[in-house]
């Protein structure tokens, strides 16, 4: 970089410390360094954190986008210990995680978009030793219209590419989706808010961040896509309706069984106890990268009262005409 350079200071956390604590053991006010790691298959963004050349966590998912592409244009980002290890809300990363301040280093006007962007992503924090309460009441629940980036794509720092409402994709995320990527929880909740002004009246559709928050009334038409097991994403609804009689179906491109996390998350997300049903029918998807299309695919089919069934080589390009359109339709069979 040329020019001037400034230091900016965002208060953040260093996640996956149950998996790297045997790796080292943190002190207060040490400084880390960090860096891309392209080669994440669960994260093409990720930033991992760095202690003398071994990876030792990485930076929340909801910031490691912005912090990547300036990692990639040339700045500089270190991560201070603040304090003690704590549990994350953050269930997609989840686990333990240490709380930091993130050094920031980069040109001034550079700096100023990382600051408005990082401001945007309101970081969860977790208290110090204490697990997350499991239980919310339902007034407290975030819309998920509090919990993503407005759109104002003149300051991004990375160019925009669709946008509905304060809801974004960036060029970047298209890319994702042309080249075969995993589709990430900026994709879902796009595709869930898009859904959500097509059908208003049913019950889910929030975003995936605050699965472990959500309260959904059963009475009603339900459909929300839930981030499960390590990497992989599925929809729970209790549609179609004629079928449902108490239930509560679990639609998943993959697996025909489902593990005891997402089944407790499901029995925490609806007040009265479900029968939780596997439709052994439901399409499998070829590959191992498909599950976020075929859940957006899957969701959107429910919602339109459709056959769950679709070409899955015609499945990514016709998302991302919905997407550019800002109207999810039945994908092509």
């Amino acid at each position: 970089m040329s020019g001037s350079i400034i230091r900016y200071e965002f208060p953040s956390c260093i996640r996956g410390y149950h998996v790297y604590q045997e790796r080292w053991t943190p002190f207060i006010g040490e400084t880390l360094s960090c860096a891309r790691e392209t080669n994440n298959r669960c994260d093409q963004f990720a930033v991992k954190v760095m202690k003398s050349g071994t990876i030792v966590g990485h930076l929340p998912r909801k910031i490691s986008s912005t912090c990547s592409l300036f990692l990639r244009r040339g700045g500089r980002i270190d991560c201070k210990v603040t304090g003690a290890r704590r549990y994350s809300r953050d269930l997609i990363q989840g686990g333990l995680e240490i709380p930091c301040l993130l050094l920031i280093e980069g040109e001034p006007m550079v700096i100023d978009k990382v600051k408005r962007l990082l401001v945007l992503c309101d970081d969860v924090s977790g208290s110090v030793e204490n697990p997350p309460s499991k239980k919310r009441k339902t007034a407290e629940v975030i819309d998920v219209d509090d919990c993503d980036e407005s759109d104002d794509s003149e300051s991004e720092l990375d160019s925009c590419w669709v946008h509905h409402g304060r809801f974004k994709l960036t060029v970047d995320e298209k890319v994702i989706i042309e080249s075969g990527g995993i589709l990430n929880d900026k994709h879902i909740n796009f595709a869930q808010h898009l859904l959500k002004s097509q059908f208003p009246e049913t019950q889910g559709l929030d975003s995936t961040l605050l699965q472990n928050r959500l309260k959904l009334n059963s009475h009603q038409s339900v459909v929300q896509i839930l981030h499960s097991r390590t990497s992989h994403w599925i929809v729970v609804s209790n549609l179609p309706a004629a079928e449902a009689d108490g239930m509560m179906f679990v639609y998943d491109s993959i697996y025909t069984d489902i593990d005891e996390q997402t089944k407790k998350i499901i029995g925490d997300i609806f007040e009265e106890e479900k029968e939780i049903v596997v439709p052994q029918s439901t399409q499998k998807q070829k590959g191992s990268t498909d599950c976020g299309v075929f859940s957006i695919a899957m969701a959107t089919s429910l919602l339109h009262s459709q056959p769950i069934s679709f070409n899955q080589s015609l499945a990514r390009s016709h998302l991302i005409s919905c997407f550019q359109n800002r109207q999810l339709t039945p994908f092509p069979q």
